[in-house]
C-alpha cells in the first residue's frame, strides 16, 4: 500500500493535471523510447522528479528537440541524478549536488526554504510586485554557466535564496555550514531562451526553465505563490504571455459530513417540525384577522 506521503504525491499531481486542463493544456504522458521524437504537437515537455537516468536515446531526442526550437521545464530531484545535466550545462545551468538550507530565515524546518527573491523576467515581475514569499523543499542549487556552453544563450535566475543559504553536501536532523559549502544567495529556478534557425525548427526560439525542486508539483503547488510562479512560467516557456498573470486561490469543493443523529435531527426539523410551525402560523393569522 501506498504511504501517507506517497498518497499526498499522488493527489498533488491529480491537482496539478486538473490546473493544466483548466488552464488550456491538454496534458499527454510521453515515452521517449517508444515514440523516439518529441510529437510535432507538443507545447513543452515537462521532467519532473526524474530518479532514473535518462537512457542515450531520450537524451539524444531532447537534445535534437531542443536544437529545433523545444521548450522544456525541468524539475530536479534531491539527491537524484537524472542524465539530462550534461544537456542542461550545455544551456548554461548546473544542477548542485546537496540540499540548499536556510536555518536563519527557517531555524526549525533548515531544508524547507522560503525566499521572496525575484527577478524581473516576465515570469515572476508580477510576483515581485505582488512580494509573494515562495517555498522550496529540499531544492538544489542552481549555477549559471558562462563557460562551454552553446552560443547566443540568455539565461537569468528567476528565484534566488536569502543571504543566509548554503547548500549542504551532509543532510541532516542539524544542519551546519561547512568550509567547503557554497553560501550565499543562490539560484532556484532558472529561465534560458536562445534563438533558432534552420528550416526545420519548430520555433524562433528554444525555451528552457530549471527548478532545483520537484516539490513544486508534488507537494507545495497549493501555496498561492508557487501556483504562479509554476504556471506562469509555462506560460511563458510556451509563449502565451496572456497566461501570465495572478491568479485566484483555487478553491476545491467543500463538504461536510454529517453523523447519523445530525442528518435526523435535519431531517426532523426540515420535514415535520418547520411545515407544522409555519402552519400554526398561518392558522393564526387567519383566526385573528377573521375576529376582526
Amino acid at each position: 500500500p501506498q504511504s501517507q506521503s506517497e498518497e499526498a504525491i499522488a493527489a498533488s499531481l491529480v491537482t496539478f493535471l486538473r490546473l493544466l486542463s483548466d488552464e488550456g493544456y491538454a496534458p499527454e504522458p510521453l515515452n521517449l523510447v517508444d515514440t523516439g521524437a518529441v510529437p510535432d504537437d507538443a507545447s513543452a515537455v515537462i521532467i519532473a522528479g526524474a530518479r532514473a537516468r535518462l537512457s542515450d536515446g531520450e537524451l539524444a531526442v531532447l537534445t535534437k528537440y531542443l536544437e529545433q526550437g523545444g521548450r522544456l521545464l525541468y524539475f530536479a530531484e534531491a539527491q537524484a541524478e537524472s542524465g539530462l545535466e550534461p544537456l542542461l550545462a550545455q544551456y548554461g545551468v548546473q544542477v548542485e549536488p546537496g540540499i540548499v538550507a536556510d536555518a536563519r530565515v527557517n531555524p526549525r524546518q533548515p531544508y524547507i526554504v522560503y525566499t521572496p527573491f525575484f527577478s524581473e523576467h516576465e515570469i515572476t515581475r508580477a510576483l515581485k510586485a505582488q512580494q509573494f514569499n515562495v517555498i522550496f523543499a529540499t531544492t538544489r542549487a542552481l549555477t549559471v554557466l558562462r563557460e562551454g556552453t552553446l552560443d547566443g544563450l540568455s539565461t537569468e535566475p528567476l528565484v534566488t535564496t536569502t543571504p543566509y543559504a548554503w547548500a549542504d553536501l551532509n543532510p541532516g536532523e542539524d544542519p551546519q555550514l561547512d568550509s567547503d559549502e557554497r553560501a550565499g544567495q543562490l539560484a532556484l529556478a532558472v529561465a534560458v531562451s536562445r534563438p533558432v534557425q534552420g528550416e526545420h525548427r519548430r520555433a524562433d526560439e528554444t525555451r528552457l526553465v530549471v527548478f532545483g525542486d520537484s516539490d513544486l508539483l508534488a507537494g507545495t503547488l497549493g501555496h498561492p505563490a508557487n501556483l504562479n510562479l509554476v504556471f506562469n512560467t509555462l506560460a511563458w516557456t510556451t509563449q502565451q504571455i496572456q497566461k501570465i498573470t495572478i491568479r485566484p486561490p483555487d478553491r476545491d469543493i467543500s463538504t461536510f459530513n454529517l453523523t447519523p443523529s445530525q442528518a435526523e435531527l435535519i431531517r426532523l426539523l426540515a420535514i415535520d417540525v418547520l411545515p407544522t410551525l409555519l402552519l400554526a402560523v398561518g392558522l393564526s393569522i387567519w383566526l385573528t384577522r377573521r375576529a376582526r
